[in-house]
């Protein structure tokens, strides 16, 4: 299960940026350690290590506003992989004159 700090953060994260995600309440038997069912998911081998890639949208946004990823065993060492995914996800979005978050 979740730490309760992480829980908290995950909700912030989709109050903040007022996703439609912020609204539901979190099921962690239909969806372990998020809490939140994905509106896509896909598992990848990363390092002879499964992968679950979890996208949350955003109204508005073509790509995912939000990424959870969760690696199965994970070493908690940092792998180049690591960076990799979060330059995918996050090479979607820049922010206009106003600094409001724009997808790319």
């Amino acid at each position: 299960m979740v730490r309760v700090d992480v829980r908290t953060a995950i909700r912030s994260l989709f109050r903040y940026n007022q996703m439609s995600q912020a609204n539901l309440k979190t099921n962690y038997r239909q969806t372990p350690y998020w809490g939140y069912r994905p509106d896509s998911s896909t598992q990848q081998i990363v390092n002879n290590t499964k992968w679950t890639i979890n996208n949350y949208q955003k109204d508005g946004y073509r790509s995912p506003f939000a990424q959870f990823i969760l690696i199965n065993r994970a070493d908690h060492r940092p792998h180049r992989a690591e960076a990799t995914y979060s330059w995918d996800f996050l090479k979607h979005f820049s922010r206009n004159s106003a600094g409001q978050i724009v997808d790319n």
